[in-house]
């Protein structure tokens, strides 16, 4: 069996709504992580995002960066395995669904 990882993300202040019937983040107060034992990274995080919803995407995005992260999008499975063939990364966020 996969290892499974559970990760909880800290409530955000403010959400706006917008007319796709997304939201989009106005305003975050996020914890900095600080890292006690290990010296920083030279280099930006490598982080691939696969989502099809443009939104959720762009809303990675946005926060990724925010906290230091060279991000990398994809709209489905094929383009992200042919930028995980191209290019190395640290993280994968992805969303699972099934089609029925």
């Amino acid at each position: 069996m996969a290892p499974l990882f559970r990760i909880v993300l800290p409530a955000v202040n403010q959400t706006e709504i917008i007319p796709e019937g997304g939201w989009k983040l106005k305003h975050a107060s996020l914890p900095r992580l600080q890292q006690q034992s290990a010296p920083p990274k030279e280099d930006k995080p490598r982080i691939l995002v696969v989502d099809d919803e443009d939104y959720v995407r762009d809303l990675l995005r946005e926060i990724l960066e925010s906290e230091g992260c060279s991000v990398h999008l994809a709209e489905d499975g094929p383009r992200a395995l042919a930028l995980l063939d191209a290019q190395p990364f640290d993280a994968v966020f992805t969303d699972v669904g099934s089609r029925e």
